[in-house]
């Protein structure tokens, strides 16, 4: 039988009208009798009470503990307590939503707030494997072997190995007007943006905004074309599972849409279902984009941010923002950045870019001052999904557009130039360029460039030289 791996960690102390002194804590036994409620509970909750009668005598379903606790000595009346445990994973069928319910056994109530003389406080998910057979499923399901970073970029026709796939995210809210929005994408595509996105949910009427959705792509390929350059818009569907389905059927069944046909679904309460839905009911498309908006939240319920991330790809997302991206020292100096957390988000970045499958983005609160040193450290397998690096630019997003796509042409060139000479990491961008980049001011704030000299210290070496 196959298990999803749990690790939990749980605080358990005597109830203090059960206790002999003020700071008794409880017995091992207590402890492990405590335990065993706990699998108890995660499989059969108070059905369990109603004996074997209750279940077919074909479904001996339960969970297994894996190895002895780690019970810490007494203190302050409890003893901190770590274990893992298998729930078997046929109580997940992955093709009809059992990633959702596993998320709901161990976000929910599953565990018991007391055992006996026992309360178990605060339990915190460390960690949680799924097993293999189980990944397999979700991939056959929901995966397409044409998604990967390569497909990505021959759907946008990338040619040269060094150019990243760049794209334009904002966020219309409260609605939009669509004329601005064309002129907003037309611009930004000018300069070298191959996708713009909705980067929020807009509360408009989807049935109403798909006509200007189509607009927006249009608008967006006949501006790429213009530069030998394939460009489109992608709508945001995050809205209940039915009614993103619909949308996207009818968006890849579009001609007016042009190729690639993109989407975006936000990871936050219907992300698992919605992409599931896109992908069980549409072969081929759409290439769907995905930010994990509940990334931080569902840490304690899923074992770790990336936990959260993997059950988002697992469901079908090709494009995703997967945490934790490069940050600087935001100052003008010629070092001090954390050279350990560098090294972290660079493999973080590698251990999606090796595996060729979703492909990253570099996002959440960019900077043109950043992009030098983060294309040198993660390349350009890494989507660059910039927001307000493009949007704040004082004399408008095409401006800022084009700033940042220059500093990414810039870097491709110096990355090429130094891979060839031996370079330990690519030339400063030129002054002027360093100029532009520290008179942008977003919002009255200063913005300094970082020098790839700044970063590259410590062992941390450019993504062409890993």
């Amino acid at each position: 039988m196959d298990y999803v791996t749990v690790r939990l960690e749980v605080r358990i102390e005597l109830d203090r009208a059960t206790r002999r002194y003020a700071d008794e804590a409880p017995s091992e036994d207590q402890v492990m009798s405590a335990i065993d409620q706990c699998l108890a509970d995660a499989v059969d909750g108070t059905f369990g009470a109603l004996g074997p009668a209750a279940r077919p005598a074909s479904n001996p379903v339960k969970a297994k503990l894996h190895g002895g606790p780690m019970i810490e000595e007494p203190m302050n009346g409890g003893r901190t307590v770590e274990f893992s445990f298998g729930l078997p994973a046929e109580m997940f069928p992955v093709a009809v939503g059992g990633f959702q319910h596993l998320i709901g056994i161990l976000a929910g109530e599953a565990f018991p707030n007391q055992v006996g003389a026992c309360l178990l406080k605060s339990p915190k998910v460390k960690a949680v494997e799924l097993p293999e057979a189980m990944v397999q499923t979700a991939k056959s399901l929901f995966h397409r072997s044409d998604r990967t970073i390569d497909h990505i970029r021959t759907a946008f026709q990338i040619s040269d190995p060094l150019e990243p796939l760049v794209a334009f995210s904002f966020k219309p809210r409260l609605g939009f007007d669509l004329p601005f929005a064309e002129r907003i994408t037309q611009d930004v595509v000018n300069a070298g943006v191959r996708l713009v996105e909705f980067d929020t949910r807009n509360l408009e009427d989807p049935a109403l905004a798909f006509e200007g959705w189509v607009r927006l792509a249009g608008t967006a390929a006949h501006a790429g074309a213009r530069h030998r350059r394939v460009a489109t818009f992608a709508p945001n569907l995050s809205h209940t599972a039915p009614t993103a389905i619909d949308l996207a059927s009818r968006w890849c069944n579009r001609k007016e849409v042009p190729v690639p046909r993109v989407v975006k679904v936000d990871g936050g309460l219907d992300g698992l279902s919605t992409l599931q839905g896109i992908r069980r009911h549409l072969s081929n498309e759409p290439i769907v984009t995905t930010y994990p908006l509940l990334r931080t939240a569902m840490k304690n319920y899923v074992g770790s941010a990336d936990a959260w991330i993997d059950l988002l790809a697992l469901s079908g997302a090709d494009i995703i923002y997967p945490g934790n991206r490069p940050t600087f020292n935001e100052a003008r100096n010629v070092g001090g950045d954390d050279t350990r957390s560098l090294h972290l988000s660079a493999e973080r970045y590698k251990k999606y870019t090796r595996q060729g499958w979703p492909m990253p983005t570099f996002a959440a609160g960019v900077h043109p001052g950043h992009l030098h040193a983060v294309y040198e450290l993660v390349g350009p397998d890494v989507a660059y999904f910039l927001g307000g690096a493009i949007a704040l630019h004082p004399a408008g997003p095409g401006a800022g557009a084009r700033l940042c796509v220059t500093i990414l042409d810039t870097a491709r060139d110096n990355a090429q130039t130094a891979k060839t000479r031996g370079d330990p990491y690519g030339k400063d961008l030129p002054p002027k360029l360093i100029q532009e980049i520290e008179s942008y001011k977003p919002n009255g704030q200063a913005v300094w460039y970082k020098s790839p000299s700044a970063v590259f210290v410590g062992g941390l070496e450019p993504f062409y030289r890993c």
